[in-house]
């Protein structure tokens, strides 16, 4: 489970470190510690069962 969670460099879970609702325009924002050379995907569901909506399949964020 570890290595499916983490990657084959393992780790740790990915944790937000925070998540904000901005009323005015409907929008969320996203914030997790990111590890440098490393590409993620952001996936959402309306059901918390069908998880194949994606927002962003290529987010490079290189450890910012």
């Amino acid at each position: 489970m570890n290595l499916f969670v983490s990657g084959p460099a393992g780790g740790t879970f990915l944790e937000f470190t925070n998540i904000n609702y901005i009323l005015e325009n409907d929008t969320y924002t996203l914030e997790w510690a990111s590890k440098p050379n490393k590409t993620y995907s952001l996936f959402y569901s309306t059901d918390l069962f069908d998880w194949k909506a994606d927002i962003d399949d290529n987010i490079n964020l290189e450890g910012e």
